[in-house]
């Protein structure tokens, strides 16, 4: 039994040697041809163990995100600029308890999808009658001039809305989800403070969207009242209220991500709210946290710095699926060099670094393939061989 194991590792060592050798030799070779790739099921395991090891992050590190987080809330919500969390009141002082009644239309902008939908809400039913329709956004809409935003999402809403519509109801009534940061003066007006998702429409940026909605609707013949405006959280925190009262926090995580909490309006220093509420809807627009313990890599780095709107969002763009295959195509093809270690960042701009700049509309160039370790070997260095046999090893593989 003892030989057959013995004969077994020896097996098993000569096979890794082997292994070894090859990717050794075509790693050298590779990077004298600047073509590099995963040539084997064993390059493609050690390059997943080696990043593995560089995405763990210890109990004592999240844990220190989470109080740099409570704290950095906290902050903001007493007025503190410098912190990285806008905390933002989303004037939302009540939220469903699944007795309301009625009939709504909602329109959803966020991400690369654009949303209407048509909703029948009835006291003491469980499930809501509710009809849809979803449109891509383009790269070229999003993009392009607010009122070409605006004016496409009319367009497409005004022949689903008119099946469903009333004659003799009215105006029809929208609540519209708007998922970008926006600092509101009501629950029906605001003024956006910046694009984010991959949008640069001109002209928004300090507009109100309500304003440009019902513009856009009444250019295509439909005047329409907008007696809500909220950010996507507080539309799926008031959502998942209905079903559940125990419902604390609407969180989104998708192209983007954020949150959305009910809050006592007496830790509320920052804003004029009504006088007389108790609580208040935050939208925390925590994509912009960047606390000194938020371990970043490279791939972090050169995504900020190949966006938009570099230094902000950091928070969104190192988890948010928009920047996730981005991510992934620079951490498994960057330039041959060692791995480096994740370190920590500090409030503002991530440094620049030398990294090629790549698009996140999901067309990224296809960059250089990544070598098969950290530091390719040269032939010279394959183990166990002479000079003569190792050059005769590297024409054979070549």
């Amino acid at each position: 039994m003892w030989q057959l194991k013995l004969a077994g590792r020896v097996i098993t060592t000569c096979i890794r040697t082997v292994a070894a050798l090859y990717l050794g030799v075509r790693a050298g070779i590779a990077a004298e041809r600047s073509i590099v790739a995963f040539h084997s099921r064993a390059s493609r395991r050690i390059f997943l163990y080696q990043y593995k090891k560089l995405l763990r992050v210890p109990k004592r590190i999240l844990l220190q995100i989470r109080d740099e987080m409570a704290s950095h809330a906290r902050r903001s919500l007493q007025g503190d600029k410098s912190s990285t969390m806008p905390m933002l009141p989303a004037y939302v002082d009540r939220l469903p308890t699944g007795s309301e009644s009625g009939t709504f239309f909602a329109l959803d902008l966020g991400g690369t999808n654009f949303r209407v939908r048509y909703v029948a809400l009835e006291k003491g039913k469980d499930e809501i009658d509710t009809k849809s329709v979803q449109y891509k956004i383009s790269k070229a809409i999003m993009t392009a001039p607010v009122e070409d935003l605006f004016d496409y999402m009319a367009s497409k809403s005004v022949p689903f809305m008119r099946r469903f519509l009333d004659p003799k109801a009215g105006r029809p009534r929208i609540g519209f989800t708007f998922s970008f940061p926006m600092e509101q003066t009501g629950i029906a007006s605001a003024r956006l403070l910046r694009w984010t998702k991959g949008y640069s429409c001109p002209g928004g940026v300090g507009s109100d969207p309500v304003r440009l909605l019902k513009d856009a609707f009444a250019r295509k013949g439909m005047e329409v009242d907008v007696p809500v405006l909220a950010n996507d959280t507080v539309a799926v925190l008031a959502a998942g209220r209905y079903y559940h009262p125990d419902c604390r926090m609407g969180v989104i995580l998708g192209t983007g991500t954020n949150a959305a909490y009910m809050e006592r309006t007496a830790r509320i220093a920052r804003a004029e709210l009504p006088s007389g509420t108790e609580e208040m809807a935050i939208n925390t627009e925590w994509a912009d946290f960047l606390g000194e313990s938020l371990p970043t890599l490279p791939e972090d780095r050169g995504l900020d710095e190949a966006s938009f709107n570099t230094g902000l969002q950091l928070y969104e763009k190192m988890i948010s699926g928009m920047r996730l295959g981005a991510a992934l195509r620079q951490a498994s093809a960057p330039p041959a060099r060692p791995r480096p270690r994740p370190q920590p960042a500090g409030p503002g701009p991530l440094p620049r670094g030398a990294r090629p700049r790549l698009s996140f509309a999901g067309r990224t160039p296809r960059p250089a393939p990544r070598p098969l370790l950290d530091e390719p070997a040269p032939a010279s260095r394959c183990i166990g061989l002479s000079p003569r046999k190792r050059g005769r090893v590297a024409r054979g593989f070549g």
